[in-house]
Formats: C-alpha cells, sequence, structure tokens
C-alpha cells in the first residue's frame, strides 16, 4: 500500500489501537492530527517530538498532542508497546475545561519512567483492549471515559499547587526548556503568517541570537532552521490532504507570490510542489 494511503488510514475521526508505531511516523515527519498515550513494554525506540530526541525505553510512558510533529529517528528495536490514539474531539470531550492546563503542563513533561504512571497507562489501555475485543463500536466513548479520568489524576496535581507532574521528564525544566516550549506553542499559533525569527524573539522578549542559542542546546538546530522545518512539514500535509492550488497555498501561508512558495519549497525538499504531491508521502 502506497505510504499516502496509508498516512490516510490513520487521518480518521476515530480512537485506534496499536502494538506497533504507526508507519507513517518512519516514512516522513508527521504532524499528528490526533493525540496518543504509549507504553514501552519491550525494547528502544527514538522519537523527533516537537524537533527534540527522546529515547524511549522499557518502562516508560509518553503522551502526544495533536499538533505534535512526530517522526521514528531510527527503527525501534525489538520493540513492544501499547498505544492509544485519539481525535482531538475526544481530548475536549475527556478534558472540557482543563484541556489547556493539561495541555500547557504534558506538553513540557511529555514522557515519565516512574513506575505508578506506567501501571496506571497499562492498566488504562488493557482495558480498552478488553473493550475492544468485545465491543468495538464502543472504543470511542470508553477511550473518552477512560481519559477524562487518566487526564483528571495529572489536573489534580496542578490544582494542589504543583507546577508540574512528579516524575515526568519536565519536573527539572530550566529557563531555557520553558522558552523552547513556548516558541513551539507560538510556532504552531502562528506559523502561517510568520515566517520570521524576530517575529518569535519579540513575542518572548528575548534577542533572536538568544532563541537560536536556546533551539540549539535543544535540538541542534537553529530557530530559523525549525521554523522552516515546521513549515514545510505543514504545507507537505497540505498538499497530500487538501486541494488547494500551489498559488492558494502560497496565500494561505502568506508568502509574498507562487514563485516564492515554490522556490521555498525546492530549496527544503529538492521537488517542486506539484511534483511532491503527485509522488505521494515520500522521505
Amino acid at each position: 500500500m502506497p505510504l499516502h494511503n496509508r498516512y490516510h488510514l490513520r487521518m480518521n475521526n476515530s480512537c485506534q489501537l496499536f502494538d506497533t508505531f504507526p508507519a507513517e511516523w518512519a516514512s516522513e515527519t508527521c504532524v499528528l492530527d490526533h493525540g496518543a498515550v504509549l507504553c514501552i513494554h519491550k525494547g528502544t525506540a527514538t522519537l523527533r517530538v516537537n524537533f527534540r530526541s527522546l529515547t524511549l525505553c522499557q518502562g516508560m510512558v509518553a503522551v502526544l498532542f495533536p499538533h505534535d510533529i512526530v517522526a521514528l529517528e531510527e527503527e525501534p528495536t525489538d520493540c513492544q508497546l501499547q498505544m492509544l490514539t485519539y481525535p482531538a474531539e475526544t481530548l475536549r470531550e475527556a478534558c472540557m475545561q482543563i484541556e489547556t492546563a493539561i495541555y500547557e503542563a504534558l506538553h513540557a513533561d511529555g514522557y515519565t519512567s516512574q513506575p505508578d504512571v506506567f501501571h496506571i497507562t497499562h492498566c488504562m489501555l488493557s482495558l480498552l483492549q478488553a473493550y475492544a475485543r468485545q465491543a468495538p463500536d464502543s472504543l470511542n466513548r470508553q477511550a473518552a471515559l477512560q481519559l477524562k479520568g487518566y487526564f483528571l489524576g495529572f489536573y489534580g496535581q496542578l490544582s494542589s499547587g504543583r507546577r508540574h507532574f512528579q516524575g515526568w521528564s519536565g519536573a527539572g525544566i530550566d529557563r531555557g526548556g520553558r522558552l523552547f516550549n513556548h516558541f513551539m506553542t507560538l510556532l504552531e499559533t502562528h506559523h502561517r503568517h510568520h515566517h520570521a525569527v524576530v517575529f518569535y524573539a519579540r513575542q518572548l522578549s528575548v534577542t533572536p541570537k538568544h532563541l537560536s542559542s536556546v533551539c540549539r542546546h535543544i535540538t541542534g538546530s537553529s530557530a530559523k532552521a525549525l521554523i522552516d522545518s515546521y513549515l514545510i512539514t505543514h504545507i507537505k500535509l497540505s498538499l497530500h490532504h487538501t486541494p488547494h492550488s500551489v498559488k492558494e497555498l502560497a496565500y494561505q501561508f502568506h508568502f509574498p507570490s507562487p514563485s516564492h512558495f515554490c522556490q521555498f519549497f525546492k530549496q527544503h525538499t529538492g521537488h517542486t510542489p506539484l511534483r511532491y504531491r503527485g509522488e505521494g508521502w515520500r522521505g
């Protein structure tokens, strides 16, 4: 099956359970239109999430959110896992008014090896697997109910005055890490309209040089390289999943002209937008 068709299968409006990583994560950097909760039971996998490298191994839990940029950096080594993917609508149904608080906190603290969290997550996913076997049509509703309890547990810790979740990766996050997280949030919101480092630096009240220094320290790439990569990933997504013309996409992504848009895309991919659209999802 072509990679782009497989990608279409993933982009639906229902919850799904997996025991392997989705194939499209290995084919090309993906913008998630869904969230995911996963447990690693055996082996090792290296993910790049929002440009940061994340090594997952036995006993670890990771939480991903809609709009995260994800790619498998290398083939997993004998990796056994449980994973639930859920659409953004399910997250809103599960969390309602607490979605923003959960999103911001877990975006900073995206993974953990704390045994209690692993046990809770494993139990939730195993229960959903049992529901899926007995009544597949009930998975969406059951997942929303389970996720509500799952995220409410984290929200309870936030409400008690904790800034971070005990045992999660961001519990000791430094000032540079917080700046980078804020940069990624701004990039998610403004990438279509603003392509320059100076805009984001101004929003963060730092110099462009300082922002790039923080980005290099965390990801190995400059702020401008991350902006361009984020933009290219979203353009690729639009080329394959919308009918918009090159002229329309150039306008939507605020390029001065279609020729500038095509030049930018070819510079970063080696292909014209139309050729890329015709060839399907490839690295």
